[in-house]
C-alpha cells in the first residue's frame, strides 16, 4: 500500500492532508495555505473597502484557490445542475474531496481503482466502484458538503498498477466483503443506502456505527412526524364529520318546528272562517 500516499492526522490539518492525497505528493504545507487565506482576505477587504474586519473562514475557497494554483483543477460542488449526471452516477467522476463539520478527506480513482484518503485512517482504503457510489449517496444525504474534482490530476506512481494487484491487495485485508455485505443488508432495510458495517477495521467499524445511530435517529423522527401528521388528519377528519352531524342534527330539529307553526296557522285561519260563517248566519236570521 506504500504505492499510494497517505497522510495520517496531524493537529487539525486534514484539509492540508485531504489537498496532498487527492495530488498523491506533498504539495502543500500550513504556510502555503495560510498564504492563500491571507490574500483572499486582502482581495475580499479590497472590495468591501479598508473599513472592512473581513475574515475569510471558508476553507473550501482557500481549497479551491489551491488546486486552482498547483494543478488547475477545478471543484464543483455535487448538488449543483452542473454535477448533475456525475450525481446520478458518480464512478463516472475521478475525485471527490468530502467535507463535513471540520473534517475533509478524499476519494480518488488511481488508474482504474478507486481509495477513500482519509487522515484518520492509517492507511488507504482500497474500495470498489459499488462501494464507491454507495459511500458517495451516503454521505450526501448524511449532508457532508460533496465537491467533485475537474480537470487533470497530476499522475502518480500508482496510476500503472495492474488491477489484479490491488484486487489481492483487497482480498488480503478481506474488509470491503464485509462491509458491501452489509450496505446490501442496509439497502435491503431501508429506503437510503446507509452504511452499517460489520468489518474488522476498527475505524470503519467506529464510522459506520455512528452512521448507523444518526440513521436510527433519522427514522425516528420521520416515524414521528409521519404519526404527527396521521394525527392531524384524522382529527380534521373528526372535525368535519362532527360539524356535518351538527348541521344535520340542527336542520332535522328545525323540521317539527316548522311544521308545528304551520298547523298553528291554519288551525287559526280555520276557526276564523268558522266565526264569520257564524256572524253570517245569525245575520240572515234577523
Amino acid at each position: 500500500m506504500d504505492l499510494v500516499y497517505h497522510e495520517r492526522q496531524v493537529g487539525r490539518m486534514c484539509a492540508q492532508h485531504a489537498l496532498n492525497m487527492l495530488l498523491q505528493g506533498n504539495y502543500f504545507t500550513a504556510d502555503n495555505l495560510v498564504a492563500i487565506a491571507h490574500e483572499l482576505d486582502a482581495r475580499e477587504r479590497a472590495v468591501l473597502g479598508d473599513e472592512s474586519h473581513f475574515q475569510s473562514q471558508n476553507y473550501d475557497e482557500v481549497i479551491t484557490e489551491a488546486l486552482r494554483r498547483q494543478a488547475n483543477l477545478h471543484l464543483e460542488a455535487l448538488d449543483s445542475p452542473a454535477a448533475f449526471k456525475i450525481r446520478q452516477n458518480p464512478s463516472m467522476g475521478q475525485a471527490y474531496i468530502c467535507h463535513y463539520e471540520d473534517h475533509w478527506f478524499a476519494l480518488r480513482k488511481i488508474g482504474t481503482t478507486w481509495f477513500v484518503l482519509n487522515s484518520l485512517f492509517k492507511t488507504p482504503r482500497i474500495v470498489s466502484e459499488t462501494f464507491m457510489e454507495l459511500y458517495i449517496t451516503q454521505l450526501y444525504t448524511e449532508g457532508w458538503s460533496i465537491y467533485l474534482v475537474e480537470g487533470q490530476l497530476p499522475s502518480c506512481a500508482a496510476d500503472n498498477v495492474p488491477r489484479e494487484f490491488w484486487n489481492e491487495a483487497r482480498r488480503s485485508r478481506k474488509f470491503e466483503n464485509d462491509l458491501e455485505k452489509a450496505l446490501a443488508l442496509s439497502l435491503n432495510e431501508s429506503a437510503q443506502p446507509w452504511i452499517a458495517s460489520n468489518s474488522p477495521d476498527d475505524e470503519l467499524t467506529a464510522t459506520s456505527a455512528s452512521l448507523s445511530k444518526q440513521t436510527e435517529e433519522l427514522e425516528l423522527q420521520r416515524a414521528l412526524e409521519e404519526s404527527l401528521r396521521e394525527a392531524n388528519r384524522l382529527k380534521s377528519l373528526k372535525t368535519a364529520e362532527s360539524s356535518m352531524v351538527h348541521e344535520a342534527m340542527k336542520q332535522s330539529l328545525q323540521k317539527p318546528e316548522d311544521s308545528a307553526a304551520s298547523t298553528s296557522m291554519s288551525g287559526k285561519c280555520q276557526s276564523k272562517d268558522d266565526q264569520n260563517s257564524q256572524s253570517s248566519s245569525s245575520s240572515l236570521r234577523k
